[in-house]
């Protein structure tokens, strides 16, 4: 899916497909770290530029620049079956 946002903008990757149960991983370009689950990111310090909303596990990024444009995806993982989704992010 290709998704488009002007520069100092927020975003929002999401996927009508996660359930309750399902562990997600999601992966993104040029952040440290690049990867990380729901309890990762409850940890991870940089969460003013990201959110990620415990309810639906959908990825809000906040005040894009142009460097966070790339490929996101979305690893879901249920019942030993996984499901990826792919978000062309471009900053304008």
């Amino acid at each position: 899916k290709s998704v488009s946002v002007m520069e100092g903008d927020s975003v929002t990757l999401e996927s009508d497909e996660i359930q309750t149960d399902d562990m997600i991983i999601w992966r993104f370009p040029q952040r440290s770290p690049s990867e990380f689950t729901l309890l990762d990111f409850i940890e991870w310090k940089k969460r003013d530029s990201m959110k990620v909303d415990p309810q639906t596990r959908s990825l809000t990024l906040i005040n894009v620049r142009t460097e966070d444009s790339g490929l996101y995806t979305l690893k879901i993982t249920r019942d030993s079956r996984e499901i990826t989704y792919r978000y062309n992010v471009t900053v304008y």
